[in-house]
């Protein structure tokens, strides 16, 4: 099912896509004071459509983003820009929540979803922490303590595969060795350096006045459509 097949089915104009579907309760290494301290819902997952309502939502979680974006767990901001996300149903309309089990799977719900790995209705899986700090997937099983678990040892064998694979592509084509080791990345060269730089640019405060006028400029290049 793709992005917009999910607005059409759901006919909402925002969809937001929960962290979990079943109540977990209190003892599991992740359980339900863990994910009232994230947030309801995962950033990582979210739809819109071109609607007046989407464009508010999107206004005011960009401003929020801009000013209170932060990762404090003494102030219940834990997840930064997803907490807001609790706000949403209650501040918007046409606000719907994605209950497909096969969205957003992840160590934090794997235990209730984990018959979407065998039964073809995963549709998106979070690696979280996989890559990022070289694990492999043993080491993944055990951080989160989860249950062997066959089907999900082959999919992180094979995303764990894929990544070295492209890494190995990429020290080919630039003949450079590919790795994590931050003091590493420093003696890259220049030219490399440099395109990566140009293909994802760093991040600059935009003012208020020229986030007004992106926002109109995108809302004239797709039309607002209600109804």
């Amino acid at each position: 099912m793709k992005q917009a097949d999910l607005l059409r089915t759901s006919r909402g104009s925002i969809v937001l896509s929960p962290h979990n579907l079943t109540p977990r309760g209190f003892g599991r290494p992740l359980d339900d004071r863990g994910i009232l301290l994230a947030g309801t819902f995962n950033s990582g997952l979210l739809v819109v459509d071109a609607s007046d309502e989407a464009f508010r939502f999107l206004d005011w979680w960009a401003m929020l983003n801009r000013t209170e974006c932060v990762a404090d767990k003494t102030c219940g901001y834990f997840s930064r820009d997803q907490k807001w996300l609790n706000l949403v149903p209650a501040y918007f309309e046409r606000v719907q929540i994605l209950r497909h089990p096969g969205y957003n799977v992840a160590h934090f719900n794997i235990d209730e979803r984990g018959h979407v790995l065998t039964d073809g209705g995963l549709r998106l899986f979070h690696y979280t922490q996989l890559h990022q700090f070289g694990w492999d997937t043993a080491r993944y099983v055990n951080h989160f303590a989860l249950k062997p678990n066959e089907a999900l040892s082959g999919l992180l064998e094979r995303y764990t595969a894929s990544v070295a694979a492209k890494r190995d592509e990429l020290a080919a084509q630039f003949a450079t060795p590919m790795t994590d080791d931050a003091d590493a990345v420093k003696d890259l060269p220049v030219a490399m350096r440099s395109a990566y730089r140009a293909a994802f640019p760093m991040a600059r405060l935009v003012d208020q006045v020229e986030f007004d006028e992106r926002v109109r400029e995108f809302r004239a290049a797709a039309p607002a459509q209600d109804g």
